[in-house]
């Protein structure tokens, strides 16, 4: 269990811990560890054997010491609780089977940084959300315009417990950003909505009103484990009924309180409603799609300070550096085994979660300001970093003077096993386009030098894509494109006759075409598709194309999943009939074919040409990367009669099908 802004474990995480190991309500008490916990590390209270004779421990984490971040800025808790969650997973990792994971507030990055490091070193996780906060959430409109977050993301089994209330703080220019982020649905998790009919914490003054109306799920679900947990007179869960108002949520639901996980399993992306007599009342499930990372748009970017030893290759468009060194060279470092093998150091587990060391600084920090210019609001930094295998390298990313993130290299593998994304949204949930200001900073410790390589800094925006794919025809011919990662049957989305003539899809790897006509039974759809050399389409799959030839405008069946992301190993030499999840041009989709990145300036040849369909117009939009890189794009598409993707302001993307001829 663990806290979250501006707090300490001391709090409730002490008395719900104190719970599970007094009352009964895993089994019997083992031994009790701990009566006190320990600042800034985890704590082990107690160990409890369940009436199975499995044997919990159950642990604290405190982590005072980057939570309490002052009153105006909430976000920093947020941003340095994933370096406390790498801490944790590092402490945690290869001593259980099974984690349950619970957290509150911006302690909830913690529990969603750790999960997925646990989860590689052999642990199931069951992740608990107290009324998480999650400044980059997004809102979405089909849950009343509530946020929706990624929390809960890889774990086997999540429940979140959320109150809806507005905390009353989202104040622009405060520094307090989107700190109302508190009202979130999780789409990979089982939601609970324990907000009262009517606001209790109202009478209180601003800020314990504001506590007060935070502080309900966690309370809730305290009071899901013993009835006397802390409660507010004004603002009281306590209900009717043997078992409260907490009903059978909350710790009855986890497996060491005696619940089937597998229920959570099958209610992902569901919510409840408590009622007083401790029911919940279904919600209707979201029209939820997919997080979608989409590149922006950097118009001008300048180094502006160098300290220390840094290299660097500045980038193209949205990426700011292809390539950005600090310290010795990570290729002439020797690593570990493995690139996902994390340091092993003598004592690791008495040190601090600040920047402490017990061994000297080894080298002046390196640090590296650059002023960028957007043309869009953003509100992602992504990278890939490796440490040298050497030293202890703590590295700090600041934009326009927030820290947004820190890996300490003691805690981490020595390389990113995934991108790393960072978010940098402001109080409206996006930088504003113009200019912004990024550091990066390494400080080196230990008896050698430190080192760290980043690749693909980019800058760009992560929004919420639509779970349905809207079929859209128009009368004729009809270039469609399956974006979502589901395949889509032909049959019978595709099957009215009163509205489609006929289905047709390239297959590069045969080099043909397969067809379907609903007109057609399944016999004749052979026998005619043989006779003409065709093959029969049944069901056109995740990043294809496809044609339709259509009677009269129709919208059709939605097509639900997440978006695909289509890429050079989806692609054949010859002539390709593709279909991409993300909304991106086809410059950019040009370039995100490239297995290295480019040299400044250069436009690689990934493509020969890319053309998509304008129905209505009946012309074809024309892309080459030969020509824009000799700059004839414009007027060779303009002498040909084409549309032009750039002037029309048209981008690949959500049910758009496109030809690519591949070098």
């Amino acid at each position: 269990m663990t806290h979250g802004w501006n707090s300490d474990a001391n709090a409730w995480p002490v008395e719900m811990a104190n719970d599970l190991c007094s009352n009964g309500k895993i089994g019997v008490l083992v031994s009790t560890i701990s009566t006190a916990i320990s600042a800034n590390k985890p704590t082990l209270m107690c160990q409890v054997k369940a009436p199975n004779n499995d044997v919990w421990d159950v642990w604290v984490l405190d982590w005072r010491m980057k939570a309490d971040t002052g009153l105006a800025f909430p976000n920093v808790a947020y941003w340095q609780a994933k370096s406390v969650g790498e801490y944790l997973a590092k402490e945690m990792s290869g001593k259980y089977s099974h984690i349950h994971l619970i957290a509150h507030s911006a302690g909830a990055n913690v529990i969603h940084t750790a999960t997925p490091r646990l989860q590689a070193a052999g642990a199931q996780i069951h992740a608990t959300y107290l009324d998480a906060f999650d400044p980059s959430a997004l809102v979405h409109p089909t849950i009343n315009s509530r946020h929706v977050s990624s929390y809960g993301l890889g774990a086997q089994w999540v429940d979140n417990y959320v109150d809806t209330r507005p905390l009353g703080i989202n104040i622009s220019g405060s520094g307090v950003l989107n700190a109302d982020a508190t009202d979130l649905h999780l789409p990979n998790g089982y939601n609970v909505d324990v907000t009262p009919d009517t606001d209790g914490c109202d009478g209180y003054e601003f800020a314990d009103a504001i506590t007060c109306r935070h502080g309900r799920p966690m309370r809730f679900y305290g009071q899901s484990i013993d009835k006397q947990f802390s409660d507010l007179l004004r603002d009281s869960i306590n209900g009717l009924g043997a078992t409260g108002a907490t009903g059978t949520k909350g710790f009855p639901m986890s497996l060491e309180g005696g619940g089937n996980l597998s229920l959570l399993q099958k209610i992902k992306d569901a919510e409840c409603r408590m009622q007083a007599d401790g029911t919940c009342n279904s919600v209707a499930k979201t029209t939820f799609g997919a997080w979608v990372y989409v590149p922006g748009v950097a118009i001008d970017k300048a180094v502006d300070t160098i300290t220390g030893s840094i290299n660097y290759v500045i980038g193209t468009g949205a990426t700011l550096y292809n390539v950005l060194k600090f310290g010795v060279d990570v290729a002439t470092s020797v690593l570990a085994s493995s690139s996902i093998q994390m340091q092993s150091q003598a004592g690791f587990s008495t040190k601090m979660l600040a920047l402490t060391s017990s061994a000297a600084v080894a080298e002046p920090p390196s640090l590296i300001t650059t002023q960028v210019t957007t043309s869009a609001p953003v509100n992602t930094l992504r990278f890939n970093w490796q440490f040298a295998a050497a030293g202890e390298g703590f590295l700090r990313v600041f934009v326009d003077g927030n820290l947004v993130r820190e890996i300490d290299q003691r805690h981490v593998p020595l390389a990113s096993t995934s991108v790393e994304e960072v978010y940098v949204g402001g109080a409206d949930g996006n930088l504003p386009a113009g200019a912004h200001r990024i550091a990066i900073r390494l400080d080196g410790f230990g008896t050698s030098a430190s080192g760290v390589e980043l690749t693909n800094v980019e800058l760009g925006a992560v929004s919420v894509q639509p779970a349905a794919d809207t079929l859209n025809l128009a009368p004729g011919w009809n270039l469609l494109g399956n974006s979502l990662s589901t395949a889509l049957p032909v049959s019978p989305t595709l099957s009215d006759t009163a509205v489609v003539t006929t289905v047709w899809k390239w297959d590069a790897a045969n080099t043909g075409w397969q067809f379907y006509a609903p007109s057609m039974d399944a016999t004749t759809l052979q026998t005619y598709a043989t006779s003409k050399g065709y093959g029969v389409l049944s069901s056109i799959n995740p990043g294809e194309g496809y044609w339709v030839n259509a009677k009269v405008a129709a919208t059709l069946a939605n097509q639900t999943g997440t978006a695909f992301s289509l890429g050079a190993a989806n692609l054949l030499p010859g002539w390709n009939l593709v279909a991409t999840g993300h909304d991106v041009t086809p410059s950019a989709f040009n370039l995100s074919l490239s297995a290295t990145p480019p040299a400044t300036g250069v436009i690689p040849l990934n493509l020969t040409t890319l053309w998509a369909w304008d129905t209505s117009a009946a012309q074809w939009y024309f892309y080459a990367p030969g020509l824009e890189a000799n700059g004839g794009l414009g007027a060779y598409t303009t002498g040909k009669g084409y549309l032009d993707f750039s002037a029309a302001g048209k981008t690949l993307g959500n049910g758009i099908g496109f030809w690519v001829n591949k070098p």
